[in-house]
């Protein structure tokens, strides 16, 4: 299941994760993702959980924060190397939403995915904007 649909993330995508756990501390994620003209971003966040911390690099690389309306997560096939599928749905300050769909073995992957599959919309949608604006 990698169509079109689930693997849009023309602004930028994922290249690499990683997430550090700690039952008694907050959750910190290390985050890098190539941008469609190559460039590099990477940094790194906290959050209460490893979703949490994830999201929170994200919207610091984006340089954009976004309220988070919808997380689902599902299962699409069976056994323990189950792909998960996440969507997310986020709307940003002026009021747009905006879907993303990730899908991995790895849960924290496949979200990482939908969210910045759902960024990418935004910026998309930002950027024929203003070019109808101009």
């Amino acid at each position: 299941m990698s169509g079109h649909l689930y693997s849009d993330e023309s602004f930028c995508h994922l290249e690499s994760l990683d997430v550090h756990y700690n039952s008694a501390a907050q959750q910190l994620a290390d985050i890098t993702i190539r941008t469609a003209e190559g460039e590099r971003l990477s940094g790194s966040a906290t959050g209460a959980g490893s979703i949490e911390a994830v999201y929170n690099v994200i919207d610091k690389l984006m340089g954009e924060s976004v309220t988070l309306k919808d997380y689902r997560i599902q299962s699409i096939s069976p056994g323990m190397d189950a792909q998960a599928e996440v969507h997310t749905v986020i709307a940003t300050a002026d009021g747009s939403i905006y879907h993303g769909v990730g899908i991995d073995h790895d849960v924290l992957n496949a979200s990482a995915r939908a969210y910045i599959q759902a960024f990418s919309k935004q910026r998309h949608a930002t950027l024929n904007t203003s070019e109808v604006e101009v």
